[in-house]
């Protein structure tokens, strides 16, 4: 019983981050702009194997250091005008 009702709430909290594209667009918008911590994410992500893990966790690295790093350049270059 106990292992049923984790599984309920496992699904559940996979519906609420992921079940549908705007909620999958939101819970990464907010993973990597600070409105939620990823590993929430991260953690609901990692059973589906190690495929689905590493391209999430990519897709965190990816937008951390190079999306932010062009803004940044983008804002000083501007700033320098």
């Amino acid at each position: 019983e106990n292992q049923d009702t984790m599984d309920s709430q496992v699904h559940d909290k996979v519906y609420l981050y992921f079940g549908s594209v705007w909620r999958t667009a939101r819970t990464l918008y907010q993973a990597t702009t600070g409105g939620m911590d990823w590993e929430t994410a991260y953690d609901l992500v990692a059973p589906c194997g190690w495929v689905y893990a590493a391209a999430f966790v990519f897709y965190i690295a990816f937008w951390t250091f190079a999306v932010m790093n062009i803004l940044t350049g983008i804002f000083v270059d501007n700033a320098m005008k």
